[in-house]
């Protein structure tokens, strides 16, 4: 009867089903039809398009040193990437799995790989708010201040990926809630000293070979 309301009152173009199947204790739910391509396609642009758009948003910048391994550097971006469902990294933005555990919550088979975006600050981050059209240049600026620290020898990378000084952070994938990496080169003040004492004891060879030698010195 609701039904017959439902279907009057309201009008449709394409009739969706969802057919349960019971597995192992647990309610399957499949739904037909599946997402339409061009739509799917077109919500992930936006979706793409939103993301590269953004203002007064915060992001974290680590520093690394030469105490990180490359496998303390592996773990940091594992922990602090954020990780949306994998169907949105595949482009795809809807799933029609929708699983029934214990107590009636429903869940899709990505909720399981889903991992929080929120970040909190951890020890040794730095906060910077900034904007989708300004430059990494524009960044190295702002991270000279708080870790004196000249652009030249900055070198920041999100994902694992460099960022080239004249990009955008839109352009660059960089957004809010991203965590970079900011590598500094640092002086290498042992080999200079090294160099300074080799020098030093070195005898003062003076005018020795030069033509000097060969006129006497006149006054």
């Amino acid at each position: 009867m609701e039904w017959e309301v439902l279907s009057q009152t309201f009008g449709f173009d394409v009739e969706i089903k969802i057919v349960s199947e019971v597995f192992e204790e647990n309610c399957m739910y499949s739904i037909t039809p599946d997402c339409c391509v061009e739509c799917n396609a077109a919500l992930v642009a936006e979706h793409f398009t939103e993301g590269e758009m953004y203002e007064n948003a915060n992001i974290y910048v680590r520093k690394i040193t030469v105490e990180h391994s490359t496998d303390d550097i592996q773990a940091i971006l594992e922990s602090y990437s954020p990780v949306e469902n994998s169907n949105e990294e595949n482009g795809q933005l809807c799933d029609k799995s929708i699983q029934f555990i214990a107590g009636n919550t429903p869940r899709t088979a990505g909720d399981y790989r889903r991992r929080s975006s929120r970040h909190r600050k951890q020890r040794g981050e730095v906060v910077i708010t900034v904007d989708s059209s300004e430059t990494v240049r524009d960044i190295k600026l702002e991270l000279m201040k708080l870790f004196s620290v000249m652009p030249l020898d900055q070198h920041l990378s999100v994902d694992g990926k460099k960022l080239e000084d004249d990009s955008t952070l839109g352009a660059a994938g960089v957004r809010p809630g991203s965590v970079l990496l900011l590598k500094v080169d640092e002086p290498q003040d042992g080999i200079a000293q090294e160099e300074l004492a080799r020098a030093s004891r070195q005898p003062e060879q003076g005018f020795k070979g030069t033509s000097l030698l060969k006129h006497p010195l006149t006054i």
